[in-house]
C-alpha cells in the first residue's frame, strides 16, 4: 500500500512542479513581452505567487485524493464476478463477469518495477480496469485465468446456469434480505 502511494506521489510531485513552472513562465511572458519590464510590479508579484500557490494547492488536493483512492481501493473475486471498488472523494464500483473476461495483462513501469509491483489489466467486452500495485501480479493473473476458464467450461457443460448481471444483483439482494430477516427475528 505504501509503495503504491510513493509511486503515485512521485507522479503528482512531477506534475505539480511542471504546472507551477508553466504558470510562472506564462505570467512572466505576459508581463515582459514588451521588453520594458512589468507594467505593474505589484500585480505581477500577486499573479505569480497566486498562480504558484494555486498549483501547489491543486497538487495537495490531487495527492489527498490519490491517497484516499489507494487506501479505499478494494478488489473482490466472487463466485462468478470480479468487483472493484475505489475512489477517494467519488466512489466507483465496477463489476465484471468472470466468464466475460477476454484478456488479462500484467504491466509494470520502471518505478513500480523498482518496488517489485505490477498492475493487472482486465479486459471484458469493451471495458477495461486496472488493479494497480500488486506485489504478486502474476499469481493474480493466473488465478483469474483459471477461474475464468473453469466458469466457461461449466457453462459449456451445462453445470452452471448462465447468469446475467441483473439476475446476480437480484440474487445478492435476496440474500441480503434473508440476512436482515434473520437479524430482526
Amino acid at each position: 500500500m505504501f509503495l503504491r502511494w510513493v509511486c503515485f506521489q512521485t507522479t503528482v510531485l512531477f506534475w505539480t512542479a511542471a504546472m507551477s513552472a508553466l504558470a510562472a513562465g506564462l505570467w512572466a511572458c505576459l508581463f515582459h513581452l514588451d521588453g520594458g519590464g512589468p507594467r505593474n510590479e505589484a500585480a505581477f508579484r500577486f499573479l505569480a505567487i497566486g498562480s504558484a500557490a494555486a498549483c501547489v494547492l491543486f497538487g495537495a488536493l490531487f495527492s489527498l485524493d490519490g491517497l484516499l483512492h489507494l487506501k479505499s481501493a478494494r478488489c473482490r473475486i466472487g463466485a462468478a464476478e470480479l468487483v472493484l471498488t475505489s475512489g477517494g472523494f467519488m466512489r466507483t464500483t465496477k463489476r465484471f463477469r468472470l466468464a466475460d473476461i477476454t484478456r488479462i495483462d500484467v504491466q509494470s513501469g520502471p518505478l513500480t518495477r523498482l518496488f517489485g509491483l505490477a498492475d493487472v489489466h482486465v479486459y471484458a467486452d469493451s471495458r477495461q480496469v486496472a488493479i494497480a500495485g500488486l506485489p504478486n501480479a502474476e499469481e493474480a493473473r493466473r488465478f483469474l485465468e483459471e477461474r475464468r476458464d473453469a466458469l466457461r467450461e461449466g457453462l459449456l457443460a451445462g453445470d452452471i446456469a448462465p447468469h446475467e448481471p441483473r439476475d446476480m444483483a437480484i440474487e445478492r439482494l435476496s440474500r441480503a434480505i434473508e440476512r436482515l430477516e434473520k437479524r430482526v427475528s
